[in-house]
């Protein structure tokens, strides 16, 4: 999790066109079926052969291994029912351990309390702060949750405080107390080369708000995924060999072979296995290994209402609203001034938190929408006539 509000961050994958009807599905390059190879809906790829594994062979290989890490952009409702499907299956072949970025550990008791059957479901809202720990609907986890504690699955909180988190944003490690320090992982390896240059990327991406610079980003980020991991080697050692831990955690977490699972696995030695669902209509190819061990194919992405805005756009997992990539020339994004890199943060009187937020305000009966914008660090407040 990034650090600046209540939020996460993820490695963004879903892509929208806000084109009329039309959606990336028609937008692909010509060859951009072929090179699926007959690949639909549902299908789990192997990334190393390419080719696609039943649900029970992928649920023999992955119970194999002492942890499963299934990702997900956090506002997808299809990547937590791939999450469900993969904690059911490997529940079924024997002993598991939900493990959940969602929660810092310093709420493990509520969540032990929880699995007990001891808080009702609001109980377990209000003592776990999930508004300020998370914030993302709770909906979208709740038959996750549910599974888990219905069979007595223990549920392990993973993170850091995201307090402290968003303190080492704004003004870098040195700032923090030594009572703050302790509440993080205790062994932070800043100098890794391969995974600052893909932290520099994504800097380079990101919506900076109160980031201090390149170096405070990198210190919150690594901060964020070392405790995960020195969490889950914990884990490794406290339970038995024939236990398979299934981790959640956004899909930025784990890709290209770094993240959490390199880091766990530098602690403590084991197999493991990463699980990425992916959208059908994905842009680009998912047979590729930096996705995961094995991608799961979703639903595709598909947005639809009556106006014509002309923006691509993608979801900002760590605040609120949504990042313009580019703007179609002629379009009305064009005309009324939007530019890539704006952050909509609000259309009309609807706070932009999700993609389906900024649906919603767009399929009204409305010629004119108002926008308000995040550009650099200054707020902007445009109108925009749709076609």
């Amino acid at each position: 999790m990034i650090f600046f509000t209540r939020k996460v961050f993820a490695l963004l994958f879903a892509l929208l066109v806000f084109n009329g009807c039309a959606s990336l599905q028609t937008r692909q390059p010509q060859d951009f079926w072929a090179r699926l190879d007959g690949i639909r809906q549902g299908d789990i790829i192997d990334t190393r052969t390419g080719k696609a594994v039943g649900f029970q062979s992928f649920i023999e290989q992955a119970s194999k291994a002492r942890i499963v890490y299934v990702g997900e952009v956090h506002t997808r409702r299809e990547d937590h029912e791939v999450q469900l499907k993969v904690l059911r299956g490997l529940h079924a072949a024997g002993p598991v351990v939900l493990a959940m970025e969602m929660f810092p550990r310093e709420k493990q008791p509520v969540l032990d309390r929880f699995s007990r059957g001891e808080l009702t479901e609001q109980q377990f809202l209000e003592e776990v702060d999930w508004e300020n720990v998370w914030g993302y609907p709770f909906e979208l986890y709740r038959d996750i949750l549910f599974f888990a504690r219905d069979r007595g699955i223990p549920i392990l909180a993973l993170n850091a405080p995201p307090e402290v988190v968003r303190k080492i944003g704004r003004e870098g490690l040195s700032s923090l107390t030594r009572e703050e320090k302790e509440r993080i992982a205790q062994d932070l390896r800043l100098h890794n080369s391969p995974y600052r240059e893909i932290m520099k990327d994504r800097f380079e991406q990101h919506v900076r708000g109160n980031i201090k610079s390149f170096d405070t980003f990198y210190e919150a980020q690594l901060t964020w995924e070392e405790t995960m991991a020195e969490t889950l080697a914990q884990a490794l050692n406290r339970y038995a060999p024939n236990v398979t831990i299934v981790a959640l955690i956004g899909k930025g977490h784990m890709s290209h072979g770094l993240g959490v699972p390199k880091w766990v696995a530098s602690l403590v030695p084991h197999a493991h296995i990463t699980v990425t669902p992916v959208p059908m209509n994905y842009p680009h190819s998912v047979v590729d290994p930096d996705l995961g061990n094995y991608v799961w194919i979703t639903e595709a992405v598909v947005t639809r209402h009556r106006g014509r805005l002309g923006i691509m756009i993608l979801p900002i997992e760590e605040q609120e609203g949504v990042r313009v990539m580019s703007v179609s020339p002629g379009s009305a994004a064009q005309r009324a001034g939007l530019q890539a890199g704006d952050v909509i943060l609000r259309i009309d009187d609807k706070t932009v938190r999700t993609f389906e937020d900024m649906h919603g305000e767009l399929q009204k009966q409305r010629r004119t929408h108002r926008f308000l914008l995040l550009r650099g660090n200054e707020e902007i407040a445009i109108t925009v006539e749709m076609e």
